[in-house]
């Protein structure tokens, strides 16, 4: 045996011991984990400590929509869900597939001036984004009874309260400022807790409260989540005297910061226009038979109605869809029926590199549905991103085998569903504009450089005037 046998043998030894420990400690780590989140879930709900004073109308959890009636095709509209940020409702109901009503899909309830809800728990795991918005859906006093589905006010979220991951917390929301008051000098003295205002009131104004999350930095702890929030919801109805004098809430909306001169970094619409060009003729350069682009028009959200708030849709009689002022979007519906021989490419800025937003999202919809079937997530890193879409597998390898070395961003494809033919794409910016905005960083959506959306195809679109031939360029 040679002398340096017995020493190779004691440091394999140890490593292989080191490495052991190293396996045990993530296991603990990770049962120490799953504890802590169910004892996360058995924590009994927050209430109220004077509950002689409170009547309980109703309870439930706050749980993620169930979208098997959309997806089966039994209801009209999906709402424009985000494939990425799931939503949560208050469910009250329980859950019942077989309902198609869109007031219980969508957990709604009504609040009159001496109720309140009660969203109690605890705030969600480390993720990119969480919030909670407000809705007004539908009022029988208000245009007709039809759906708006327009916020009432800002949202809570992770950028607009002190609030860590997985504290302790609730969320107080009411109509009348005293009652508000009440609810929370009642509840448990070091307890964090949001007053959120609801302006809205009417006896027959049904509400929705909707809770988005989004980029989960662990798996399990999203699946988790997503199974149970740990998150209870009470309607309240408050049994005391109301001043005469009692105010009722306002809406508080943050006014968008705009900024003559913004950071150094942001591309000029002149430069990101030649970028476009320059990576469109690199997708040509590859499909040479596609001879033919569609330059898809792609629209700013609600432009018609001069959109800032949910209560420019309430004032219009507008389907707001479930806006949230945090967010900027602009859509691309790709006309026509989407062929097997057509391919979608979209580019535009990555909001996040330049500081525009927490990040930047691109969704795939079903439009005739309103259904999110896919979205792409960019957080800040290139400049600018890059999606190219087709139902043709073979065209997107060809495209994926493509050196894009030269290009201004190298894309991310996605095969689009046989059975889907009405394309709708929708850039979401989630805007640190309502409580953290970077330093000389516009927030106003026109501020926001717009993606560019191309539908390329072998043969001309009929009834489609704005088609050029290879070497379009975009001035």
């Amino acid at each position: 045996m040679d002398a340096q046998t017995p020493i190779i043998i004691a440091y394999t030894f140890i490593a292989f011991t080191i490495l052991i420990l190293i396996v045990w400690a993530i296991i603990q780590g990770l049962k120490r984990k799953a504890y802590e989140e169910n004892k996360k879930h058995s924590v009994p709900p927050i209430l109220p400590s004077k509950m002689d004073l409170w009547n309980i109308e109703r309870s439930g959890m706050m749980t993620v929509i169930d979208l098997t009636q959309c997806l089966n095709g039994e209801t009209d509209s999906c709402y424009g869900n985000n494939p990425s940020s799931p939503y949560a409702i208050t469910n009250f109901y329980g859950v019942d597939p077989t309902n198609t009503n869109p007031l219980i899909q969508l957990g709604a309830f009504r609040l009159q001036p001496n109720q309140a809800l009660l969203i109690s728990g605890y705030s969600p795991p480390p993720c990119a984004y969480w919030s909670f918005t407000m809705y007004l859906f539908n009022d029988p006093d208000l245009c007709n009874g039809e759906p708006l589905f327009a916020s009432v006010a800002d949202s809570v979220s992770n950028y607009t309260t002190n609030i860590d991951f997985n504290e302790r917390w609730a969320l107080l929301t009411g109509v009348n400022t005293f009652v508000l008051n009440e609810l929370k000098m009642s509840l448990l003295p070091n307890l964090y807790s949001v007053e959120y205002p609801y302006p809205v009131q009417g006896s027959q104004a049904n509400m929705v409260m909707l809770e988005r999350t989004a980029i989960f930095e662990s798996s399990i702890s999203e699946k988790r989540f997503y199974e149970n929030t740990g998150q209870r919801c009470f309607l309240l109805t408050y049994q005391g005297s109301i001043p005469f004098e009692a105010n009722i809430t306002t809406p508080t909306f943050i006014p968008r910061p705009i900024y003559l001169n913004e950071k150094t970094d942001i591309p000029t619409t002149d430069v990101f226009n030649v970028a476009a060009a320059n990576f469109l003729q690199q997708v040509q350069s590859v499909l040479t038979s596609y001879t033919y682009v569609t330059d898809v028009p792609v629209e700013g959200f609600l432009e018609e109605i001069n959109y800032d708030n949910g209560y420019d849709c309430i004032n219009t009689c507008t389907l707001c869809n479930g806006d949230s002022r945090g967010t900027n979007y602009t859509s691309s519906q790709i006309p026509g029926e989407v062929t097997n021989d057509e391919v979608i490419v979209t580019f535009g800025v990555n909001h996040a590199t330049i500081g525009k937003s927490v990040y930047t999202n691109v969704s795939i919809y079903d439009g005739s549905r309103d259904l999110g079937i896919d979205s792409i997530d960019y957080f800040a890193g290139t400049l600018y991103y890059a999606v190219i879409i087709s139902k043709n597998q073979q065209i997107l390898m060809t495209l994926k085998g493509h050196s894009w070395q030269l290009a201004p961003a190298v894309p991310k494809y996605y095969n689009l569903p046989q059975n889907v033919f009405d394309v709708l794409l929708i850039e979401r910016a989630y805007v640190q504009i309502i409580g953290v905005v970077h330093p000389s960083v516009s927030a106003d959506p026109f501020t926001m450089i717009r993606p560019k959306t191309w539908l390329l195809s072998q043969l001309p679109q009929p009834n489609l005037t704005n088609q050029t031939t290879t070497g379009y360029l975009i001035e």
